[in-house]
């Protein structure tokens, strides 16, 4: 009777994964973004009681899942260079790349004072991607256009870029700023400079190195989504 109801248990046990699984595969773009937009919106109203840590706890599942962090690493640092890299550097950088995407929106969305999120709806981008395009709402202030591009992988959509304004690439931005540390300061420098921008996150400093966004007048800092709110969120 007992192994019964063992293997009745593992059945069920079973099934339950199936389904998460299946579920997690169908989600369409709009239900990816839809999961990182309903993150925000939790970190945000937990606020100063989670603290930097808290709302890095609830971010980095989601984010992890939703993003793919090493496809966007990969086409940031050019495929020449990043042939140069050793395994152990390319685990490094996108670790640090990750870390530092998440630390970013966990430090910049950080207070809730009525903001929503709206998706408008998807089109088709290039080879084969799709944007969906979002807007966050911020009561009495200015509404903030942060859409993002996912391509498929192995059956799951995933972000592979964020254009903050409509028009702004993360991945171009990023890689125009770590192309210019590599010339200058190499692999070393680069990962130091990322590990510098973490540190600053966490202890909620300003980065010495923020990138400037002039055609939007948004600044961008990390990673392009979080840092849009940076004039539309209170401190």
């Amino acid at each position: 009777m007992q192994r019964i109801r063992n293997i009745a248990t593992f059945a069920a046990l079973l099934l339950l994964v199936l389904g998460s699984s299946e579920r997690a595969f169908a989600q369409s773009p709009s239900d990816v973004v839809a999961s990182i937009n309903d993150a925000l919106i939790e970190a945000m109203k937990g606020g100063a009681e989670l603290g930097f840590e808290g709302r890095y706890e609830i971010l980095e599942p989601v984010l992890t899942s939703a993003y793919n962090f090493p496809a966007m690493i990969k086409v940031i640092i050019g495929r020449a260079k990043w042939n140069e890299f050793s395994e152990d550097q390319r685990t490094e950088v996108t670790s640090k790349f990750a870390e530092m995407s998440i630390s970013t929106f966990a430090a910049r969305f950080k207070n809730h004072t009525g903001q929503t999120f709206q998706i408008l709806g998807e089109q088709a981008g290039a080879r084969g991607s799709v944007v969906v395009e979002n807007q966050l709402l911020n009561p009495g202030k200015e509404n903030v256009t942060i859409n993002y591009v996912l391509r498929k992988f192995d059956e799951a959509w995933r972000v592979i870029d964020v254009q903050l304004g409509g028009t702004t690439s993360e991945l171009a931005t990023r890689r125009s700023e770590y192309g210019a540390v590599l010339a200058r300061d190499g692999y070393d420098g680069l990962v130091q400079m990322i590990s510098e921008k973490i540190a600053d996150l966490r202890t909620a400093k300003p980065s010495n190195t923020r990138q400037s966004n002039s055609a939007n007048g948004l600044s961008v800092d990390g990673s392009g989504a979080a840092a849009a709110v940076e004039n539309t969120t209170p401190n």
